[in-house]
């Protein structure tokens, strides 16, 4: 892995149209790890022993993903404080949003990306974790999602 030394702005973390609540700050002295890219979500398959694809999501859902369980990326940290992805969505029949924000927090009011149907949409953002390393997703209209991880931040 390639460790950058870093210092996480205080306040509003706000990195390709992600921004994080208050109560989601990250802290300073940060050391980000590039990893080789690796898909951890890809809701287009509906069947995973670590439930990270669960199929596609329905109208007006939420779903946390911890990535130190996926299968197919092994070796990610569950003290993770922000992870650097790569997100598509596209939605199933109207246009509609996709927001990534960390778990355990109130969904800011901010959208990752914004998509039509039957188009793939696709954003880089920076995402802070909450605890375990666990982010949310939530798509306001019933969508495909693929993420594939790059990096993350981690003490």
């Amino acid at each position: 892995m390639t460790r950058l030394q870093v210092g996480l702005a205080a306040g509003l973390v706000m990195t390709a149209g992600i921004l994080a609540p208050r109560g989601a700050q990250a802290q300073t002295g940060q050391v980000f790890y590039a990893v080789t890219p690796c898909r951890v979500v890809d809701t287009r398959t509906s069947i995973d022993p670590a439930v990270v694809k669960r199929g596609n999501f329905a109208d007006d859902e939420t779903r946390a993903y911890t990535f130190s369980d996926s299968t197919d990326c092994t070796g990610l940290p569950t003290t993770a404080t922000a992870w650097s992805l790569n997100i598509q969505y596209r939605p199933m029949t109207v246009a509609a949003y996709l927001t990534a924000y960390p778990h355990g927090v109130t969904r800011p009011e901010v959208s990752a990306l914004v998509g039509y149907p039957d188009t793939w949409i696709v954003n880089n953002a920076i995402v802070p974790a909450g605890s375990g390393g666990t982010i949310d997703v939530y798509c306001q209209y019933a969508g495909r999602v693929i993420i594939d991880v790059n990096g993350y931040f981690a003490p």
